[in-house]
């Protein structure tokens, strides 16, 4: 079994993952950021503002900190934490 092939160049773009080459340092430098702006758009976070960690390091979450009046609850259940979680692992 035989396939033909056609020479494209170089991989500049491949999987949602931006290769630039830099022939003088012989660096190779791959990055995600329109994919993660994609994502940040898509959850309406385009406009938010970066933070090394969004939460102090140790800080250990209780039901006590669960919203506990109904309008909270149903704000709550309108944000996609768990989708926009997965799209980032």
């Amino acid at each position: 079994m035989s396939y033909e092939i056609k020479d494209l160049g170089e991989a500049r773009f491949i999987l949602g993952i931006c290769i630039d080459r830099d022939p003088q340092s012989r660096d190779i430098t791959i990055s995600q950021k329109a994919y993660s702006q994609r994502m940040l758009k898509q959850f309406n976070l385009k406009d938010c503002s970066p933070v090394s960690t969004p939460l102090p390091a140790g800080l250990t979450l209780s039901i006590n900190d669960c919203p506990v009046t109904p309008e909270k609850i149903e704000e709550m259940k309108r944000k996609p934490y768990h989708e926009a979680l997965g799209s980032l692992m």
